[in-house]
């Protein structure tokens, strides 16, 4: 019976280290979800910037070459 008892309690053990695992694992998960979706935003926001700038160039160089002509 003692043998039992000991089993039982080395598997409450190790079930409660799992338990532990999982909620720290899940925690991890969605701080990496959060990271991810900022990430994400800040992707698009550059993306745009990005292609913003690229028309101010074409823009400029239009400008210079129509200048260059005159």
């Amino acid at each position: 019976m003692a043998d039992l008892s000991v089993t039982l309690s080395e598997i409450e053990t190790k079930i409660r280290k799992l338990i532990a695992l999982k909620n720290q694992l899940e925690a991890e998960n969605s701080k990496l979800i959060q990271r991810n979706e900022d990430l994400q935003l800040e992707l698009e926001i550059l993306e745009t910037e990005n292609t913003e700038l690229k028309e101010k160039i074409n823009k400029l160089v239009i400008v210079n070459t129509l200048g260059n002509e005159k």
